[in-house]
């Protein structure tokens, strides 16, 4: 946490470094403002492969699903199958709810000032919850 938060607080420091595809000194292409992030388009094919294997190929989703949801729907026996659909329904609702905030946020994410305020906002999180845990080690 604490190299998170130093890369981050990195970031926060030297935001240029976030720029992508940045037009050389003097070479602004028309109607692109310098100091903006500037990716390279996604096909709607891509997305939708990239969406799938980040859902379908990623451990952490089964362990999540297989692990900590089956091994809490044991504690309510007869009423496990409320709460697995509970589960998923909570589920959809979360993952839904990042589509839309990634949506809704995705062109406002094009200015370095606002990716600059979320770096200095993770970093001090990073570092925040490094130490709360090592003082609840003590």
């Amino acid at each position: 946490m604490l190299v998170y938060g130093w890369q981050a607080f990195q970031r926060f420091l030297h935001p240029m470094a976030l720029v992508l595809n940045q037009p050389e000194e003097g070479k602004a292409e028309a109607g692109k403002s310098k100091g903006h992030v500037q990716a390279a388009p996604v096909t709607r094919r891509q997305a939708l492969l990239s969406a799938l294997a980040f859902s379908w190929l990623n451990p952490h989703a089964w362990l999540d699903t297989a692990v900590l949801i089956g091994t809490a729907s044991l504690a309510y026996g007869q009423g496990s199958t409320s709460f697995g659909l509970g589960a998923a329904a909570g589920s959809m609702l979360w993952f839904l709810s990042l589509g839309v905030a990634a949506f809704w946020l995705g062109r406002r994410l094009n200015s370095l000032h606002i990716w600059r305020a979320l770096d200095g906002a993770v970093a001090l999180m990073m570092w925040g919850t490094a130490a709360w845990l090592g003082f609840s080690l003590v």
